[in-house]
């Protein structure tokens, strides 16, 4: 095996989105650097490293320098679903070099790693911690030659290291930079009354990794990173044939469609509160079947109430669900990661290879996201990747008006977002509240302009003809209208 191919070897981390952010993981032989603050789940991240590697039937060692004994965090770890008792001892070994670093200070660790990576043939040696061994050397000289030394067991004996430290000294920082293979940074941040914690690759040698900031969650399943979606590359959108076009579940919206929406695209369907969002929403995904399915992700209402809400339109969800053309998939308001919302929505497109799907609310998502500037560019990474997947993909959006003569649209730049885009909209006229419909863009096709009136009733949404405003002025106040949800 040449130089290059034993380097190329890689070392999975155990850690779900980080392997994805390393482009498949450690290298065996080489050392890194894990550094963030107290809490931030660093200890966490390198048992799930060594609990990885003993899955796999390697063998790793994790040497604590500090003070505590292994009693406590053993505690904890065993609380995680990632931990299985049966390895320590057999293929995880934990020990003390705590002696060893007051006795003969960084190079008495050194010779206790000689000894004990080649007695237990570690794969993965884990120091903890890197600043009691920083304190045990007098000048940077020493600090770099004893780091050259480590670095060069590691590669002899083809064990992966990983050094897990606080935040370093920008002094340090530079030192440690320079010698190490790899920095991992670990970030707890505080947005507002919110904090959020994020993961970014400062050093990779020998790979490209995703740039930037990567969210993360700790959970009783340990340590799962959420690579931010925009930073992913998707595959290229399928070909599809334009004339074949998918039905909304409303015969009039398909012919100001000229046949329905384009497969493989993306329709914002735009309108205030109670313009029947939903609804139409509802009408669309009820036109899947087991061959094609459908999910529908919602942001606001519970899968129950929007099952209920479907049986008022004529639709029964239900039946769709128990023959596998549809999933109803309900986030409830929480303090949700805009990455890991994404990643789940996609997750569970794959999952039942979804060919039409209905994101209903996307201010759920825009909720979630504390860099507003991502905005735009999330949205559209989402959008490209569902499309990529063959879906064709509809999002419901609020505006902030009940009633309005003009729409602002809820983000900005909706071009790249959005290939086709729906507007509901509600205006009052003699003493009656109008919803109207129009068809403002479709991609790569011609379509109806014109404004059209629309009700509600137990058909579900029904598009009128063109609406003529000068004729409905003409119209007495008391002339009735249908009732209407005003619910979504």
């Amino acid at each position: 095996m040449s130089d290059s191919e034993r380097r190329a070897e890689r070392v999975p981390t155990g850690v779900p989105g980080l392997d994805d952010i390393l482009e498949g993981g450690l290298f065996k032989g080489s050392t890194y650097v894990v550094q963030g603050p107290p809490g931030s789940g660093k200890t966490i991240l390198a048992n799930q490293l060594c609990a990885e590697t003993a899955r796999r039937r390697g063998r790793a060692l994790y040497v604590s320098l500090l003070a505590e004994s292994f009693t406590g965090m053993l505690q904890h770890l065993r609380t995680l679903s990632f931990f299985d008792a049966d390895f320590v001892g057999d293929r995880i070994v934990y020990l003390s070099g705590l002696a060893a670093l007051e006795e003969g200070g960084l190079a008495g660790v050194l010779n206790l790693l000689r000894g004990e990576t080649q007695r237990h043939s570690a794969d993965v040696v884990v120091l903890d911690s890197l600043l009691p061994a920083r304190d045990a050397v007098v000048t940077d000289l020493q600090y770099k030659r004893r780091l050259l030394d480590l670095q060069a067991l590691g590669e002899i004996c083809r064990f992966t290291t990983v050094l897990l430290t606080t935040p370093l000294t920008d002094h340090d920082r530079a030192v440690v930079a320079q010698m190490v293979d790899g920095v991992i940074e670990l970030s707890d941040d505080a947005y507002g009354v919110r904090h959020e914690r994020s993961l970014a690759v400062r050093k990779f040698r020998g790979s490209a990794t995703l740039r930037g900031r990567h969210s993360f969650r700790i959970s009783e399943k340990g340590l799962a990173v959420f690579p931010r979606l925009e930073a992913v590359v998707s595959d290229p959108e399928p070909g599809s044939p334009m004339d074949k076009r998918l039905s909304t579940g409303v015969a009039t919206l398909d012919a100001m469609l000229c046949g329905g929406l384009p497969p493989c695209s993306t329709t914002g369907l735009i309108g205030a509160p109670g313009t029947c969002k939903t609804s139409l929403g509802l009408q669309f995904i009820a036109q899947c079947t087991p061959k094609e399915p459908a999910l529908l992700f919602g942001m606001f209402e519970s899968a129950e109430s929007l099952r209920g809400s479907a049986r008022t339109l004529g639709l029964d969800l239900e039946a769709l669900e128990a023959s596998g053309a549809l999933r109803i998939v309900w986030q409830p308001q929480a303090e949700h990661l805009i990455d890991e919302l994404g990643h789940r929505l996609l997750q569970e497109a794959d999952a039942i290879k979804a060919k039409r799907v209905l994101l209903d609310g996307v201010e759920g998502l825009l909720q979630a996201l504390l860099d507003q500037d991502r905005i735009s560019r999330f949205l559209t990474a989402l959008s490209i990747k569902l499309r990529s997947r063959g879906a064709t993909v509809l999002i419901t959006a609020e505006t902030q008006h009940v009633t309005e003569q003009q729409v602002e649209l809820p983000v900005e730049g909706p071009s790249p977002i959005f290939d086709n885009l729906i507007v509901m909209r509600r205006i009052e006229q003699n003493g009656r509240l109008i919803r109207l419909v129009a068809v403002i863009k479709v991609r790569s096709s011609d379509f109806d302009p014109a404004v059209h009136a629309f009700t509600i009733g137990p058909r579900g949404v029904e598009v009128g003809p063109v609406w003529d405003a000068n004729a409905a002025r003409a119209q007495p106040a008391a002339a009735a209208v249908n009732p209407a949800r005003a619910d979504d």
